[in-house]
């Protein structure tokens, strides 16, 4: 499914909705993330912007991507670091955070 979204957006200029409660995949390749309560729009940013807002999205009930829930709690421990929605991302600000020059 995911390769079929990527080569849809690679190839077209057509815009894709995908409708799913599992974001840990969608955020590989989504642009924008909508989330929704009782049929109305309530947040929709980008997949960075989204799930930076941790009061909203705890608040909303919505399942946090899962390095964006090790960020919240690194944060709690008062440590200052981004959040991240992407592995990739993930093990850019850890390597930073904790002073190791590479994770592989």
């Amino acid at each position: 499914m995911l390769n079929a979204i990527n080569s849809l957006r690679e190839n077209t200029e057509m815009t894709v909705i995908v409708v799913e409660h599992r974001v840990e995949w969608a955020v590989e390749v989504a642009d924008r993330i909508v989330i929704m309560d009782r049929g109305q729009i309530v947040l929709e940013r980008s997949p960075q912007e989204v799930f930076s807002r941790e009061e909203d999205i705890k608040k909303l009930g919505v399942r946090p991507i899962s390095v964006s829930e090790v960020a919240y709690e690194l944060r709690s421990r008062r440590l200052n670091i981004s959040i991240p929605v992407r592995l990739s991302e993930a093990l850019k600000t850890i390597s930073e955070v904790f002073g190791v020059d590479r994770i592989k």
